[in-house]
């Protein structure tokens, strides 16, 4: 009887994920939270912290500057940047055009959203950088 009771539960609870599915949202523990932000009309600038791998792991910081320029640092001191380049953002879109730079070398995107936490700048499936201001 046990059995059938735990069959029961798992097809629930795979009936509750394939009904959201598509819908851009999780089912977990019967809550249910956005997974699809929505983009900034302003683009967020200053600090974020880079992260990348699948697992994730700190590779270093980025500032986005006002006048149109970004700066990368690959460890943790304010006054050791390596590389800088220039940026665009479409408040249309929530998305930052890499001009020049690492991140333009690399051809990484630039999606921008706000979350829970801050701001995320997703820049490929595996490499991101998120602000928590």
């Amino acid at each position: 009887m046990k059995r059938v009771k735990y069959m029961v539960c798992f097809f629930a609870a795979a009936a509750l994920i394939t009904a959201a599915a598509g819908k851009g949202t999780i089912v977990n523990n019967a809550e249910t939270t956005t997974t699809q932000p929505v983009p900034p009309a302003e683009l967020h600038l200053g600090r974020y912290e880079l992260f990348s791998g699948i697992p994730s792991m700190y590779i270093g910081h980025f500032i986005l500057l006002a006048d149109g320029k970004y700066k990368v640092a690959f460890d943790t001191d304010e006054n050791n940047y390596d590389v800088s380049g220039r940026y665009t953002y479409n408040k249309q879109t929530g998305t930052i055009e890499w001009i020049s730079g690492m991140f333009k070398n690399n051809n990484w995107g630039g999606k921008l959203t706000k979350t829970a936490k801050g701001f995320h700048i997703q820049f490929n499936k595996a490499t991101y950088g998120e602000s928590n201001k």
